[in-house]
């Protein structure tokens, strides 16, 4: 029995029921429509499809269950909407375990992208300040190596500094020997005291602060009136650059770097030579007139008819009536070269200085000493004719005084040598194989010449050391005969003179007794016929004049 009292028709659905069943889904939501009709009984559920009307299902007959009691509250019909729970819980939890995996796996994965990054970061960081401490480690070597090139520049610029200060010092020295001696020297010492003679030129000559191979002070004189200074700058200073400069003497270097070029030095007069007093005019100065003891006021002391002078250039006393030689009268002394075997006179008040120890150089000081007679053995390599070598030897000497080349033949007493004689420049040359001997009259040409015949003497008294040679003989008549051992130049023949005094001998039995005093045993073989003596006395030379030519004097 329907508990509603529907009787047998229960199971139909009512007017109501119906009328519930066709309302438009507008009215009724789903919700509201199946409550009311679960409460009726009439329907257990309602699905509503999207787009269509919401219609009831079919009914369906009711079950036959017992009766519930008066009372008793009707259960609900099951549904499935619990099951719809359970789907929606367990999509909720999936969804929210699955954000929670995605939540940690996004976690996870910004982590480790951080930690990359971070990582990133943290090299970067570490190379940035790698990168700072190379910057800065090389601007401090740069800073360094600046301060060293800086230091170094500073150090070059103070060596060249004192190589212009060197420069300056050289110019100074050379300009005061030029004014001195008219010429530019041939060498100039690298450092040190720059003297000659009594003259100093310079204090202290500096060398070049580097001092090596490639930095030194070259000096050079291209003539005698000019000379190249070559200089090596490591970094210039001023208007002077780095590199090698050569100076001359045009060129005039100044402390402040700068070069001021200056008009050559003009020609200087050469003096003239004047010869010095000679009261008697005999040819002897009056200081040679006291040298041999003669006198000053007469012409021939001895009264011999032979001039003081002639007899001096013949190795004779002018003082002594008798025919004696200087030695003999103790006016000279003898220099004899073991060594370099020659011998020769010199005045005994002179001194006599070795500028070589093996006699190759010799100096001969009269009481003035500024002039005094020079001896010197020189080299003949290519053994030239005496002439060619004298002549070599000329071309390019300086000229000190004014002068004409002129040549002379002259031949020593003994007639063992004959040379040539400069009488102008009064130099003597005599040659043997490779060597040639020379004897030069050094003085000061600003002032007049004293020992013009006493040079004369020298010359004349020069010979070399006798060989030892085998003579025929010597017969009754004084001829030598075969065997007999002579050795040559050494000693004199003794004078066998016979001839009668006579208060005034002329000038040939003046020469024969000249020629037989220094005539030795045997004359050398080969020797020329003695010179006939010029009317007025025995030719000074004992030769004729050369050629007189003349050479241009600004080569000298």
């Amino acid at each position: 029995m329907n508990p509603l009292g529907g009787g047998e028709q229960s199971n139909q659905p009512t007017n109501k029921s119906v009328r519930m069943h066709v309302m438009p889904d507008n009215v009724l939501n789903q919700e509201e429509l199946y409550q009311k009709v679960s409460k009726a009984g009439q329907v257990t559920e309602v699905k509503e499809t999207p787009g269509k009307p919401l219609t009831p299902p079919t009914p369906q007959p009711a079950p036959q269950t017992p009766p519930p009691a008066m009372f008793t509250r009707p259960s609900a019909p099951a549904t499935s909407g619990g099951k719809s729970k359970k789907i929606i819980i367990i999509v909720i939890v999936l969804l929210i375990f699955a954000g929670s995996a995605f939540g940690a796996w996004y976690w996870w994965s910004r982590r480790q992208g951080d930690d990359a990054n971070l990582a990133e970061l943290e090299r970067i960081a570490e190379e940035q300040r790698l990168a700072e401490e190379l910057r800065l480690a090389e601007e401090q070597k740069a800073a360094e190596e600046a301060e060293k090139l800086a230091e170094e520049n500073r150090q070059k610029e103070e060596r060249d500094r004192q190589r212009i200060n060197d420069v300056i010092a050289r110019q100074e020295a050379l300009n005061l020997y030029f004014e001195k001696n008219q010429m530019y020297p041939e060498t100039l010492p690298e450092s040190g005291e720059w003297k000659e003679g009594e003259t100093v030129y310079a204090q202290e000559l500096k060398a070049d602060p580097v001092s090596d191979n490639d930095h030194k002070y070259v000096y050079a004189r291209a003539t005698e009136k000019s000379y190249t200074l070559t200089v090596r700058f490591e970094i210039g200073f001023n208007k002077i650059s780095a590199g090698v400069h050569i100076f001359n003497e045009l060129q005039k270097v100044k402390a402040d770097g700068t070069i001021e070029t200056v008009e050559a030095l003009p020609e200087p007069e050469l003096p003239t030579l004047e010869s010095a007093l000679d009261t008697d005019t005999d040819g002897l100065s009056d200081e040679e007139e006291a040298l041999y003891k003669s006198d000053i006021n007469v012409s021939d002391s001895d009264a011999d008819t032979y001039e003081d002078a002639l007899e001096i250039k013949n190795l004779y006393s002018p003082s002594n009536t008798a025919p004696q030689t200087l030695m003999e009268a103790g006016l000279v002394s003898e220099f004899i070269s073991e060594g370099q075997s020659y011998r020769l006179l010199y005045p005994v008040s002179w001194k006599m200085q070795k500028i070589d120890a093996d006699d190759s150089n010799v100096i001969f000081i009269s009481a003035n000493p500024s002039e005094y007679v020079e001896f010197k053995i020189e080299e003949n390599a290519g053994e030239l004719a005496l002439s060619s070598w004298v002549k070599l030897k000329m071309t390019g000497a300086p000229l000190k005084f004014k002068a004409t080349y002129s040549e002379e033949i002259i031949e020593n007493k003994d007639k063992s040598l004959q040379g040539i004689l400069l009488p102008e420049f009064h130099m003597a040359f005599f040659a043997d194989g490779n060597k040639i001997y020379s004897l030069t009259y050094q003085f000061d040409p600003t002032k007049p010449l004293s020992y013009q015949t006493t040079f004369l003497m020298f010359a004349k008294s020069f010979r070399l050391l006798a060989k030892e040679l085998v003579l025929p003989e010597e017969s009754a008549e004084g001829t030598a005969t075969e065997g007999e051992s002579v050795v040559e130049g050494e000693g004199e023949a003794t004078e066998t003179s016979t001839e009668e005094e006579t208060t005034t001998p002329d000038e040939e039995a003046f020469n024969d007794q000249l020629n037989e005093f220094f005539s030795e045993a045997l004359p050398d073989e080969g020797a020329e016929e003695e010179i006939p003596a010029e009317e007025g006395g025995v030719p000074e030379a004992s030769g004729e004049l050369d050629s007189g030519e003349e050479v241009d004097t600004g080569t000298l």
